[in-house]
């Protein structure tokens, strides 16, 4: 259909122009990332996958309850509309029914009557005469062939609609069947919303009694993420002990200043006291 200018005023054909280039943005942005990073489109999927299953869960059960105890008042509401299906149902099986009982009965009499015809067939006479009325052979064979014919497609019709009437009746049936049993689930599901309710307000009291806010599992968790932190710390710290050991530092590096005779005089003679089981020498003082 070819939308008019003049079926939008100026204003509102500029506002949905906007939108529109918006709209085809957004999907054109999403396929060129799908393309481009499949790993960053899989993530931003993940991602607002868990943020619509953080939002769920953010949801009381007291509200989620009470979600579902105003669903089922709608459907108490609407229930009607299943009734009007199946009797809608059950009068159209009823007028097929009908339609198939004198479509059988309509052929029935073609079929007699088309054998009938054929017996009239069995003299040789260049005439024949059927019912009082007399025509000659060849038109008459004729007028056999295209009735039966036409009684072959309208029996293979027939049997269709037999199939589907019996399809519909086995639908309506099952219609049926569940119209007994809907007042019967629904008020199972009534009860059992009110067993959930009554248990999760037992469940709240015992949870204002105890006055805890963290359980056994909460603190493991807690202790865990402690464990991992501190491990985190260690490896920084261990990470500053090995840039200061390994590290390159060329602008700070001083030649080693060499040993002088006397230092390494007192070392030797240090360690040869040492092995000989001597008393270590006094050093002395320097002027």
């Amino acid at each position: 259909m070819k939308v008019s200018r003049t079926m939008f005023p100026k204003g509102e054909c500029a506002m949905l122009k906007k939108v529109v280039i918006a709209g085809l943005a957004v999907v054109v942005g999403v396929a060129v990332l799908a393309w481009v990073s499949p790993p960053l489109f899989d993530w931003m999927v993940h991602q607002g996958k868990s943020l619509k299953d953080s939002a769920e869960e953010a949801v009381p059960l007291e509200q989620r309850i009470e979600i579902l105890k105003d669903k089922l008042r709608d459907f108490d509401k609407e229930k009607t509309k299943y009734f009007d299906q199946v009797a809608h149902a059950e009068r159209e099986v009823k007028e097929l029914d009908k339609a198939v009982t004198v479509q059988t009965a309509n052929l029935e009499a073609r079929w007699a009557d088309i054998q009938d015809r054929r017996d009239v067939l069995n003299s040789k006479d260049i005439r024949v005469s059927y019912k009082g009325q007399a025509a000659p052979r060849e038109s008459f064979e004729k007028k056999l062939t295209a009735d039966f014919e036409a009684y072959q497609i309208d029996e293979k019709t027939l049997e269709s609609q037999k199939d589907l009437l019996d399809a519909r009746t086995k639908s309506l049936e099952d219609g049926k069947a569940q119209l007994a049993v809907l007042e019967s689930k629904k008020a199972e599901l009534a009860a059992k919303l009110t067993r959930m309710e009554q248990d999760l307000k037992l469940v709240r009291q015992q949870q204002a009694q105890s006055n805890l806010s963290l359980n056994d599992s909460d603190l493991d968790k807690l202790n865990a993420d402690a464990d991992v932190l501190a491990g985190k710390i260690t490896d920084q710290k261990r990470s500053l002990e090995l840039q200061q050991e390994y590290g390159s530092h060329p602008s700070d590096a001083q030649p080693a200043k060499p040993a002088s005779q006397t230092d390494i005089q007192k070392q030797i003679d240090a360690y040869k006291a040492a092995r000989n089981g001597d008393p270590k020498p006094t050093e002395v003082a320097k002027p």
